[in-house]
């Protein structure tokens, strides 16, 4: 009987890959705020390139939150935004140079005791979180109509910020859009018509560059169709055109609760990544293209327990794979280190055991001299009130 032998560094290679997934070092958590008799979630992470800073806005009562956190975990900025009525869905975005940061939130106006309006307010910041600007409506209200935020996408190279929108009675996904140094957004117009599953969470957006050009990536839950899947379409016009919708293969799951919880995650080997819930009875699932939106792989499992579908979950690309944190219905999470070419999970610990029942998750990575670097924030919440938390690890980068 014939035998094959690995060759010695074959072994050696699978050894460091056993290693650097299962060597992971998590910081203490650090408890950075407390909410008494209020619950918290995480809503948006942004990591600037430039200052070394994570950017976390949290939503909590009747307003917004936001920090700037170091890596070990200090807050070095901080700014209250507690104008609405109620607060849920807030997106933080930057230009990268370690000074322009924007940041767009729900605003949410009692008419009545029983009516409410809703539009999109937007203030920015010059000096990296340090003062922002008054906070401003950026679409037209009307009492009739409710305007909810999905995403907020800044393109370097066209040097201009995008929001996007739902609206309802109409069902419409609608963007507005403002050069970085500007102050007036343009008119309204008109992505998606028709179809679109109003609220929070259901429209995600991001970008990448492809022969210096940047191309906008925008995938929605449509609820006018069959089982309600997922779409997804395009734009390499800034937004000006965009290409016809084409389903997400194995995403009608025939309700329209399911949410994005978080934005398609990029790849710069050309992958998109897609999380997304589909009610409290199941997990959370991914999809993945190969190929910047071409094809879609079938929905895997993205967290073994079923998951928490309001809550926001984190997934980062970094070092050429996904980590994932998903927050499970019975207030815990899931950490799990995801490689491209697999489209498995790697189960890992996170350090948060003990410290409540989790309600949103936000992550952000980096690979730095050969370590895959992730500072993680998560939110509690319990009868007492919430807390937000932070915990970073290393491992080696693969």
């Amino acid at each position: 009987m014939r035998t094959t032998r690995l060759p010695v560094y074959s072994l050696f290679l699978i050894l460091i890959m056993l290693f650097s997934f299962s060597n992971l070092t998590w910081s203490p958590p650090v408890r950075l705020l407390e909410f008494p008799g209020k619950n918290a979630t995480v809503e948006s992470v942004y990591r600037d390139p430039a200052s070394a800073l994570s950017h976390v806005v949290i939503s909590c009562g009747h307003g917004y939150h936001y920090l700037a956190v170091t890596d070990s975990g200090e807050i070095v900025h901080r700014a209250d935004f507690t104008e609405t009525f109620a607060a849920y869905r807030a997106v933080i975005r930057g230009a990268g140079d370690g000074r322009g940061l924007f940041l767009a939130f729900n605003h949410v106006v009692r008419i009545s005791s029983v009516r409410t309006a809703v539009t999109v307010n937007f203030t920015e910041s010059s000096d990296g979180g340090k003062t922002w600007t008054s906070p401003i409506s950026i679409l037209r209200e009307t009492p009739s109509q409710r305007k909810n935020l999905e995403d907020m996408l800044y393109l370097p190279l066209a040097g201009r910020v995008f929001v996007f929108f739902t609206e309802y009675p109409a069902f419409d996904l609608r963007m507005v859009t403002r050069p970085a140094g500007g102050i007036v957004f343009s008119p309204e117009s008109v992505v998606v018509k028709d179809g679109v599953c109003y609220g929070s969470y259901r429209v995600k957006a991001n970008f990448n560059l492809y022969q210096s050009k940047p191309i906008i990536h925008l995938v929605y839950k449509n609820c006018s169709v069959g089982n309600y899947p997922m779409m997804y379409t395009r734009s390499s016009t800034n937004g000006a055109t965009w290409t016809i919708p084409r389903v997400i293969e194995g995403t009608d799951y025939a309700t329209h609760v399911t949410n994005f919880v978080s934005s398609p995650t990029l790849l710069l080997s050309g992958g998109i990544y897609i999380a997304f819930t589909v009610g409290r009875n199941t997990p959370s699932r991914l999809a993945y293209s190969a190929d910047f939106g071409i094809n879609f792989s079938s929905p895997v499992r993205m967290s073994q327990k079923n998951s928490e579908p309001w809550a926001t979950h984190g997934v980062a690309a970094c070092g050429g794979h996904v980590v994932s944190m998903c927050p499970t219905v019975d207030g815990n999470a899931e950490y799990a280190l995801w490689n491209v070419s697999e489209m498995t999970p790697r189960p890992q610990t996170h350090p948060y055991q003990g410290v409540g029942r989790i309600t949103g998750a936000g992550l952000d990575c980096r690979t730095e001299r050969g370590r895959r670097n992730v500072s993680s924030f998560v939110t509690v919440g319990s009868r007492a009130g919430g807390a937000l938390y932070f915990a970073a690890n290393a491992e080696d980068a693969i």
